[in-house]
């Protein structure tokens, strides 16, 4: 379960790695900064404003760090090696 404490669409000041697929976001790029508690932790997470958009739309509670393509989010979990491409290193 979580919480949200903040949820910002801010402008990258310096660059930042979005948690949900590790590609880099961009200094002067707009992405979205979530702040909250899930599972009893205290959570920050800096997102593309598609990776955002594409957790958001897909319903699910929680992902993997890196699991996903930049703004995917297909139904039967569309991972980096269900379409053959190498995961990211954090």
């Amino acid at each position: 379960m979580s919480t949200t404490l903040s949820s910002t669409t801010p402008v990258a000041r310096k660059a930042h790695q979005c948690n949900y697929c590790l590609e880099e976001i961009p200094k002067g790029e707009q992405y979205s900064r979530w702040t909250g508690i899930h599972d009893m932790d205290f959570q920050s997470s800096a997102m593309h404003i598609e990776c955002a958009k594409a957790f958001s739309d897909s319903g699910w509670d929680e992902y993997y760090p890196g699991e996903h393509m930049r703004g995917t989010s297909c139904d039967n979990g569309c991972t980096r090696e269900l379409h053959g491409q190498q995961r990211a290193l954090a």
